[in-house]
């Protein structure tokens, strides 16, 4: 013999299925969000290796040796790293769709005209606009060499945040670093750090 459910349980059951689907689709929600930024970071780094190898990788330390860096500056001409040995180079890492990297490029630019003694460098990341930072070089007034990096190169320099600066000395190893914006003040305390300063 069954019997009719009580307007009670009937509510309570309907209370708890409510709970559960509204449960499941949180669930559901956060496991999209998840997928959808997996997907975001493979797009931009280009593939599962690449992505863990910058979530693991530590930047590059003091000491260090420079990577190769070999490419194309944004006016066409063959680039090489390996070119400046035996003069200190200021790299500085950079995006055409970082904000403070376009706040600091007029500081750099004008230390570049003060130190011709050190080799300026800007690394433009792979995934900036090169029309962009064209445009952006030229109304900094930057004049030294800008290289349109691959994604390879970019990774090799294991750099977790832009902007991002690096002093090499005249072998190419690594004596100062700085991940974040640098002004003038910066820019002499770096320069500070080489050999006979």
């Amino acid at each position: 013999m069954t019997t009719e459910p009580t307007t009670a349980t009937t509510a309570a059951t309907a209370a708890t299925s409510t709970t559960k689907t509204t449960t499941s689709s949180r669930a559901s929600s956060r496991w999209l969000r998840r997928g959808r930024d997996i997907v975001v970071l493979l797009a931009v780094f280009g593939g599962t290796g690449e992505v863990m190898a910058r979530i693991q990788a530590p930047d590059i330390g003091l000491q260090e040796l420079a990577p190769p860096t070999i490419g194309a500056t944004l006016e066409g001409t063959p680039f090489d790293l390996a070119g400046y040995r035996g003069r200190p180079v200021f790299v500085n890492l950079w995006a055409t769709w970082c904000a403070p990297c376009r706040v600091e490029l007029p500081e750099l630019a004008a230390a570049a005209r003060h130190h011709p003694e050190v080799q300026f460098l800007g690394l433009a990341m792979s995934s900036s606009n090169s029309e962009l930072a064209r445009h952006l070089i030229k109304e900094a007034g930057v004049d030294y060499p800008n290289v349109m990096v691959s994604p390879a190169v970019e990774a090799a320099w294991r750099v977790s945040s832009f902007p991002s600066s690096i002093l090499l000395d005249e072998e190419g190893h690594v004596v100062w670093r700085r991940a974040g914006m640098v002004d003038h003040a910066d820019i002499e305390r770096a320069l500070r750090e080489l050999p006979g300063r």
